[in-house]
């Protein structure tokens, strides 16, 4: 008690800031324990986020840039365009500027991972030392195709020499004499070199596309190969001897040919086709896996670094939270001790002086009533003062009462005064305001009249200006028309001039038909010729058949020129005959424009005649709706001078009213109270 007595001496303001230093010590205390988290946490995200995170991206950005740089290696061997080269090239940089920034972050780490970002790297150096080898195997297709370069010097030569081989047995047997058992030995020698060329469409299919069905058409013609070997040796009797020693050189190099097919084969089943990609499955390959487990090595190293460094990050985050928590309660404890200790020494004594003016707001106005003194700090001084204001308001009210009886008196009197006199302002207002009605609508009607003349005037002018516009339209439109028939009558002349320049083209086309025709004559004759020439004219009956054509096509070319130019010419008349009735048609209408444009100027002149007249009577009604207008100008300020003199007196006796109910209403306040 004697605790609650102290308190009770303290002012409200050393109360207030008591309770709230105290609380604001206390979260000062939870501030300091939080900063001093964060601080701790900042340092250790610090060194993650600026060492860690940054070789980590690296890392990864360089693992980026070699998937990419071997896929544009890809797309620059497979597709042997120059477009492609230098998305390469770029690739290459990439790489290369990767590994820099890999290196340089590095810097920051202690020796051991900086040996192992330099064997990285020594890697990733080798991978791009294998730039030059690859752009010279792409501008050097033969050097990079294994198969083509095996087939060009081992296959090809052989093929071309068996095939000179069969030339030579046909040449041979044009220089034997025709018979039955000849001719069935010319057709197998012909079926011969008809298999080997089969064979050899196979071979490069193969060398297209490298597939089974490739092999199985080459084993197929091979071996009918090997059944017109065997049927043009059945002729041995009439085998010449140019042509038995050409089959037997053709026997012995179909045999190498078949031996260096099957090296061809053995070099696709070794993978070895192309040099480019046996170098990328030995050796790059191999390479960037290396390079891709050491990347990954190195960026599950830092992930674990970083996991472990976040952990910490967490454990301090944790303990941090500990400390925040313990002292959010003890100030949960103080704030509520504080709250206690306010609502008895602060609020209370609120209470208490609210109570006392609630009676007096709800009872009947009794000024009689104190507050008790309680306490010596600002509230018991403002009960003190509280009640001297109560003792002086009670004598107020008595004197208050007093004269609300005598204002309600005065203005009852007045009140009846006012009446009279609103009455006879009113009726005079009522006159004036008949008078000013009259007025204003004599006003109305002389302002439409002369709005009408007005109106009438202008859609005058209106029509004078039409009727000239149109005058100016008709004299532009006869122009016209005279131009356009003498536009009409040049174009004559110059559909006459292309007339007589299709007449030439035909003259033309006739000559050329003639040069056609004599052509024909000329190859149906080099034909004959080369007939009789027989193998050795084979060729020029050919070229003199080809000519013979053109010569025909060129004749039916100069017949479809002759349909054209002649459809062109009827044309031409017809368009002349056209042109002559547009140009009669132009004169026509001319002349209709020019009268027609005389009679508009006719009519203008009769509208502006018009418009004067009209002009005279909008000057009269506008003279007689100025004169009324000033009339009715005047009727009105008198009526709402009467009427604001109405409207004053209607006011003072409202006033006057509501001053009366004004005194009522202070006579039934002031006897609420009881002093």
């Amino acid at each position: 008690m004697r605790k609650i007595r102290l308190l009770s001496n303290l002012s409200v303001r050393t109360k207030v800031w008591g309770g709230f230093g105290l609380l604001l010590l206390l979260t000062v205390a939870v501030a300091a324990v939080a900063w001093r988290s964060m601080f701790t946490i900042e340092g250790e995200f610090s060194e993650l986020v600026e060492r860690d995170q940054p070789l980590m991206l690296a890392s990864q950005s360089l693992a980026r840039s070699l998937a990419q740089a071997s896929s544009a290696m890809g797309f620059f061997l497979l597709g042997e365009e120059e477009s492609a080269r230098q998305p390469f090239l770029d690739a290459l940089d990439q790489v290369a500027a990767d590994l820099a920034a890999l290196r340089e972050n590095a810097r920051q780490y202690n020796s051991a991972l900086q040996a192992r970002v330099e064997a990285l790297a020594a890697q990733v150096e080798q991978f791009m030392s294998y730039r030059d080898r690859m752009l010279e195997l792409a501008g050097n297709r033969l050097a990079n195709m294994n198969g083509l370069q095996f087939a060009a010097t081992h296959l090809n030569p052989i093929s071309q020499q068996m095939l000179q081989l069969t030339g030579q047995m046909l040449s041979s047997e044009f220089e034997e004499e025709a018979s039955m058992e000849r001719r069935a030995l010319l057709n197998e020698i012909h079926g011969l070199r008809y298999a080997w060329t089969n064979v050899m469409n196979g071979v490069r299919a193969y060398m297209s596309f490298r597939g089974q069905r490739s092999l199985d058409e080459i084993k197929l013609y091979s071996e009918l190969t090997d059944t017109k070997i065997k049927e043009l040796a059945a002729f041995e009797n009439e085998l010449t001897f140019e042509q038995d020693d050409a089959l037997s050189q053709f026997i012995e190099l179909k045999q190498q040919f078949m031996d260096n097919l099957e090296k061809m084969k053995e070099i696709e089943a070794n993978g070895n086709w192309r040099e480019d990609i046996g170098l990328i499955r030995g050796e790059i390959a191999p390479l960037l896996k290396e390079i891709n487990r050491h990347l990954g090595g190195l960026v599950e190293g830092r992930r674990r670094a970083t996991v472990a460094a976040t952990g910490d990050v967490l454990s301090d985050l944790r303990h941090g939270l500990g400390l925040i928590g313990g002292l959010l309660l003890i100030a949960l404890g103080v704030g509520l001790g504080v709250s206690f200790l306010a609502s008895r020494q602060i609020v209370a004594p609120i209470l208490r002086l609210r109570d006392v003016l609630r009676d007096m707001a709800e009872g009947e106005g009794d000024l009689t009533q104190r507050v008790p003194l309680a306490s010596n700090d600002e509230l018991g001084q403002a009960s003190k003062y509280f009640n001297h204001v109560m003792a002086g308001l009670q004598e107020m009210m008595q004197q208050i009462r007093q004269a609300a009886d005598e204002v309600l008196a005065g203005a009852r009197s007045s009140s009846e005064r006012v009446q009279a006199v609103l009455g006879n302002v009113s009726e005079a207002a009522e006159r004036t305001r008949s008078t000013a009605a009259a007025t204003e609508e004599m006003s109305a009607i002389s302002a439409d009249i002369a709005g009408s003349a007005e109106t009438a005037a202008g859609e005058a002018e209106q029509a004078r200006e039409q009727a000239q516009q149109g005058t100016a339209a008709m004299r532009e439109m006869a122009d016209k028309a005279g131009v356009m028939e003498t536009e009409v009558q040049r174009l004559q002349s110059s559909v006459a001039a292309i007339e007589d320049k299709g007449r030439s083209m035909e003259s033309m086309v006739a000559v050329i038909n003639e040069i056609a025709e004599q052509t024909n004559l000329l190859a149906l004759n080099a034909a004959i010729e080369a007939a009789r020439a027989g193998e050795a004219g084979r060729g020029f009956a050919v070229v003199a058949d080809e000519v013979r054509q053109l010569a025909s096509k060129t004749q039916q070319s100069t017949a479809g020129i002759h349909e054209l130019l002649e459809s062109n010419r009827r044309t031409n008349r017809e368009l002349v005959s056209a042109m002559g009735q547009v140009a009669e048609a132009g004169g026509s209408v001319s002349r209709s424009v020019s009268e027609a444009g005389r009679v508009i100027e006719r009519m203008a002149d009769s509208v502006g005649l018009m418009n004067d007249m009209v002009e005279s009577i909008a000057r009269a009604a506008r003279e007689q709706s100025d004169a009324s207008r000033e009339i009715a100008s005047n009727v009105e300020l008198l009526s709402a001078s009467e009427s604001e003199n109405a409207d004053l007196m209607s006011a003072t006796a409202g006033e006057m009213s509501g001053f009366g109910e004004t005194a009522n209403r202070l006579k039934t306040l002031v006897d609420r109270f009881r002093a």
